[in-house]
């Protein structure tokens, strides 16, 4: 090729033959630090991406189930069937009462007339 030097480099790649590679190691370097962090940085993205939706689901998935377990418990015992337990219940609590009233009545009678006759005997 006339006019041409031929210790001229053609191309970038003939211009960093001379070079020493002291000086480009740390451009290299650089370069693969760089994408390595970027690549660690899409990754720590994506991931964080991913908890974040499984919280999300998670938290759709409590309140769900307190729904459920709320139907549950409202579906447990229909109101008649609740409502009847309990009139037995009172009914139950009235009679023991009752009871426990008539035998205390009955001990304090008889506890009234063995002191008025131990009494009136002593005299």
């Amino acid at each position: 090729m006339p006019g041409k030097d031929p210790k001229q480099p053609r191309t970038n790649f003939d211009k960093l033959k001379g070079t020493d590679m002291n000086e480009i190691m740390p451009w290299v370097n650089s370069i693969l630090l760089l994408v390595v962090a970027w690549l660690l940085a899409r990754k720590d993205q994506k991931q964080g991406d991913d908890i974040a939706q499984l919280y999300a689901l998670h938290h759709d998935n409590e309140r769900q189930l307190a729904e459920h377990r709320l139907k549950i418990a409202e579906n447990h015992y229909p109101k008649p069937e609740v409502d009847s337990r309990f009139m037995q219940l009172e009914v139950t609590i009235k009679d023991g009462f009752r009871s426990l009233s008539d035998d205390f009545k009955e001990m304090t009678k008889a506890l009234h007339d063995h002191l008025t006759s131990a009494h009136h005997s002593g005299q």
